[in-house]
Order: C-alpha cells, then structure tokens, then sequence
C-alpha cells in the first residue's frame, strides 16, 4: 500500500505527499503505531490508500495529515488519561525512532504549510477573479 508510485500531478501538494508516503510510509505507520497505537497506525494506512485515488488534497486527506501531524508532534502527551501518554512514556529517549519520528513531524509540518500556503493563494485568486469580474 505505501509502495505505490508517485505520478505527475496538477495539484503540487498531492505529489508532495505521495512522496511522503511512498518514501516514508512504512515508518509513518510505526511512528503512529509507537505514538497512538493501532488505531493511529490504521489512520495512516487510510490515508496512504485515499491518496491512490486522489486527483487533489481533499478535506479528508488534509484533515488526517493535520491528526498524524498532531500525533507525531506529542500534543496530547501532557494529558495522563491519553493513549499518547502512556504509548509514549515507553519510548526511550535515545532510540534511533526517536529521530525519525522528529524528521517525519518536520517534513509534514512543511507539506502542511504549502498546503495551507496554496490554499490561500487559491482563495486570494478567486477574491481576485470576483472583483475584477465585477
């Protein structure tokens, strides 16, 4: 599922995230796994397969790469009565996924911010377009 090949794209942002998961797939599902258990790592497959089929980001897909974004940036650790508390007290602070779990956060922080920077261009344009049509 997450050794699908990255097509050419209209939408730059989908073709970022197909990257993502087709060059780090595998451990996004064991960060998620190690962070939120086996649902969070569910979440992360549903994710790998809508992008298939994707034509563009859609709500959905934006939505659980904001969630997986979350999860991997320890949001909800500080809280004692979550999964993410108890998953992530287990983790040794000097295992090598402890890296990889920080680089994954960093490169989807960047996905996100052009996915909200293209979005933005998208909604300034079409401001734009309204008034000069006027």
């Amino acid at each position: 599922m997450f050794d699908f090949v990255p097509t050419e794209s209209r939408d730059e942002c989908l073709g970022l995230v197909a990257c993502l998961f087709f060059d780090h797939g595998h451990e996004l599902a064991e960060a998620a796994a190690m962070l939120g258990g086996a649902s969070a790592e569910a979440k992360v497959v549903s994710c790998a397969l809508q992008l298939q089929d994707a034509g563009k980001i859609t709500p959905r897909i934006r939505r659980d790469l904001a969630s997986l974004h979350r999860l991997l940036s320890l949001d909800d650790v500080g809280d004692p009565e979550c999964l993410e508390s108890a998953l992530f007290s287990e983790i040794h602070p000097g295992c090598r996924e402890v890296e990889t779990i920080c680089l994954l956060t960093d490169m989807l922080a960047d996905i996100l911010d052009a996915i909200d920077a293209t979005d933005q261009g998208l909604a300034r344009t079409a401001a734009v377009d309204h008034f000069t049509a006027a």
